[in-house]
């Protein structure tokens, strides 16, 4: 051997702190795509009498009030559960499929190395 070996000048892995900034601005990114979804439902609908006295500017003089029979509250109740099963289950799937990449990218290496 001619010359020893000499460390190099600059790590050649990624920082840790772009890795969070890239992860922060995706998720928020995301969750602000998901929200705006979930909400563009109700941007074109009036829900209650205060919606109709806003729009249309003029005094409401009355209203009829809304009324749950048994039936409807129970698929309501059955309707939240399964939203919510749903979601946890979704979740659950996308929490062990980011694992999966990230350990294919071998990015938690990354991301502890010191």
């Amino acid at each position: 051997m001619i010359e020893p070996p000499s460390l190099p000048e600059h790590p050649a892995t990624v920082s840790r702190a772009g890795l969070i900034a890239i992860a922060a601005t995706a998720g928020l990114a995301l969750g602000a795509v998901f929200a705006g979804f979930a909400e563009s439902r109700r941007v074109n609908s009036l829900e209650d009498a205060r919606d109709v006295e806003y729009y249309t500017r003029l005094p409401l003089l009355g209203s009829i009030p809304k009324t749950i029979t048994v039936g409807e509250r129970r698929r309501r109740w059955w309707r939240a559960k399964v939203r919510f099963l749903m979601g946890t289950a979704a979740s659950v799937v996308a929490t062990v499929a980011l694992v999966k990449i990230f350990v294919l990218a071998d990015i938690f290496a990354l991301i502890t190395y010191k």
